[in-house]
């Protein structure tokens, strides 16, 4: 059987009844023993609106401290299965991504955290200065099964379509509860911090599973357009490697590399010289972030 966890803060109401939608027509739904979407202090609660498809299955669950770390934590400690599957509220199942998830926990039992193809829904067409950085919005392409007890990216599921088993979840609930620094991972209103389903994934290793990602399991992530301007992945870059810095340190102690002034300085002048704004400015974003990162770390004591 198999709970999951839709965290939420003042979502698209239409969108929303698509996930949940795509869960109502799962091949086999019957293996579902409960959805909780979890209400993380949106302006208009969820229990009050009319418009939320209802399911016998689905239960709203309000938290009010404001932050996807608090909303998932909510969500993990009400859930009753031995399998969490973890939904954002902009991404829609494929109609067999239950089905197909099941057997592969099933087949692998020493599997303890798992996901697969993100694939972005957009609205316009995509200009070319997105290529490079469609990952870091949250779209991902798998075309080989891929499993290891490694911390590496590279079998890392993203939170959106993440299995994780339920022992692994409370374990993470435990860790992460009173731990200010690892909670503060996640977004949290319009702070863009990001790594918290990392840190979940690589408490999959600590207790000596496997992670891995998957060919046929396929999410389609609807990306806003509002995610797709220059401005936003400005920030978003500033956010991705901030958040990164932080959750190697607090759990490897480890710091991230930072090029030589001269190397920088040489990288920019090389994307200036061929009128490369946008990528002069998102190697700028880095470097604040990479600085503002060392800071953090030169603050904590040894």
């Amino acid at each position: 059987m198999l709970s999951i966890i839709i965290c939420t803060h003042n979502p698209n109401i239409q969108l929303l009844n698509l996930v949940i939608k795509s869960i109502e027509i799962q091949s086999n739904f019957e293996k579902i023993e409960e959805i909780i979407l979890i209400d993380n202090k949106s302006n208009i609660p969820l229990t009050d609106s009319k418009e939320i498809l209802k399911l016998d299955k689905l239960r709203i669950l309000n938290e009010y401290n404001v932050g996807k770390s608090n909303a998932l934590i909510s969500g993990i400690m009400d859930s009753k299965s031995p399998l969490i599957l973890i939904v954002d509220d902009d991404s829609v199942l494929n109609f067999d991504y239950v089905e197909a998830g099941l057997k592969i926990a099933e087949k692998f039992e020493n599997l303890g955290c798992f996901g697969g193809n993100q694939i972005g829904v957009f609205n316009v067409p995509l200009q070319s200065y997105l290529t490079p950085h469609l990952e870091m919005i949250g779209t991902r392409f798998i075309e080989k099964d891929r499993m290891s007890n490694k911390y590496s990216w590279e079998t890392t599921p993203g939170g959106s379509g993440m299995f994780i088993r339920r022992k692994i979840a409370v374990e993470y609930v435990k860790q992460v509860k009173n731990d200010n620094a690892r909670k503060s991972l996640g977004k949290r209103g319009k702070v863009q911090m990001l790594s918290e389903d990392v840190d979940m994934a690589y408490t999959s290793i600590d207790l000596g599973y496997l992670n891995g990602l998957f060919e046929n399991l396929k999410i389609y992530h609807h990306i806003p357009n509002q995610n797709l301007t220059k401005r936003y992945l400005i920030k978003r870059k500033y956010f991705n490697v901030y958040s990164n810095i932080i959750l190697e340190f607090i759990r490897f102690k480890k710091s991230p590399y930072k090029s030589s002034l001269s190397e920088f300085i040489n990288t920019l002048f090389q994307l200036f010289k061929s009128k490369n704004w946008f990528e002069s400015i998102m190697l700028i974003s880095e470097r604040i972030a990479i600085n503002k990162g060392l800071k953090y770390i030169k603050s904590k004591p040894n």
